[in-house]
């Protein structure tokens, strides 16, 4: 009877499974496809434009590009001289960002964008600081290297975030003299010296990336050059934009400006800024950081007009067509050209 009756309880849950099992294979089958096609999905997401799967995995902060390994944002700032009798400077080459503002006297002063971890074995001239550059060095919260600087900014730079070496208050061990200039144009840095400051180890810091364009697309512009006069011929910036490499190559005074090894200057962007500017002393500029202006971005070969809008010191300065859209930038190094609204641009 035990037997039987065991027998009977195996007939009944056989039939169960008999009855269940086209449900159960469905939903197996189902996972299964679900899962595949998921891999797919994810797969294609970092398959697109032409890039390999790991080439995606990171993105250098400062740039845009794409990276196998990842970069920690750590940024270095550093105030770097543009009179026409110390070119070509040192570094400038291997900066992610270049700003370029006028100082007294016509002559324009460059603040170079790096990251803590690039290799540079030589920056400079470093030179004296302006307070208007504090606005635009802040939106990187960086360590800012300079050799002095006018009053405002050296008691303006107390009320930032920034990491303050200047080479006239006691930090001159992280900067080399060089024999080439006299004082105060032989004064130079290096990512050696800068790693060797503790407070610049192991930083954690906020980063709200950019948006970047990552399209191929490019066009090859008829008339490819921008030409900005800042003052005297010396600082006549031009930038002339090689199509086959979807480059701008700078120039300055009518001559190629290069680094110290004769290479020429290259971005693969350059956005001019036009900033409202006064002086402040019988020397000295004031210039707008804050509020919005006109802008003319050239990158791709392409030309867009619209204005920037930066609201507060602690904000990015972001940038819209005159449709009020986001322009996206195309990854890669960037040249800011600050300029005054009355400056004679052509394009």
């Amino acid at each position: 009877k035990k037997k039987e009756s065991l027998k009977k309880k195996n007939n009944i849950m056989f039939r169960k499974l008999e009855k269940y099992l086209p449900v159960t294979l469905f939903i197996i089958i189902a996972l299964g496809i679900f899962g595949v096609t998921l891999t797919l999905t994810i797969f294609n997401i970092y398959s697109k434009e032409d890039y390999q799967i790991d080439s995606l995995l990171f993105v250098n902060p400062l740039t845009g590009e794409k990276t196998k390994e990842l970069i920690e944002y750590n940024p270095v700032a550093i105030m770097i001289e543009n009179a026409t009798d110390i070119r070509p400077q040192f570094g400038l080459d291997k900066a992610s960002i270049v700003y370029e503002a006028l100082v007294e006297g016509g002559i324009t002063r460059l603040m170079g964008i790096y990251n803590y971890s690039d290799e540079v074995a030589k920056i400079g001239p470093v030179r004296s600081l302006r307070a208007y550059f504090l606005d635009w060095a802040l939106e990187y919260d960086p360590a800012l290297f300079h050799v002095g600087g006018s009053p405002g900014s050296l008691e303006a730079i107390k009320d930032y975030s920034i990491i303050d070496i200047n080479e006239m208050s006691g930090d001159e061990i992280y900067y080399d003299r060089g024999s080439r200039y006299d004082w105060p144009h032989n004064v130079y840095t290096n990512s050696q010296l800068w790693s060797e400051i503790s407070s610049l180890k192991d930083r954690e810091i906020e980063y709200i990336a950019n948006e970047y364009n990552y399209s191929k697309s490019v066009e090859c512009p008829q008339e490819p050059e921008i030409l900005i006069d800042y003052s005297y011929y010396n600082y006549q910036v031009q930038w002339i934009y090689n199509c086959e490499d979807n480059l701008y190559y700078r120039y300055n005074g009518g001559v190629e400006f290069t680094d110290h090894e004769g290479k020429q200057i290259t971005s693969d962007k350059v956005i001019v800024q036009f900033v409202k500017s006064w002086l402040i002393d019988i020397e000295r500029l004031g210039m707008q950081t804050l509020g919005t202006g006109k802008t003319v971005i050239f990158q791709n070969g392409k030309v867009v007009e619209g204005y920037w809008e930066k609201e507060d010191k602690e904000l990015k300065t972001q940038y819209y067509t005159n449709q009020d859209e986001l322009i996206l930038l195309k990854p890669g190094k960037t040249w800011i050209q600050i300029i005054p609204p009355l400056t004679n641009i052509n394009f």
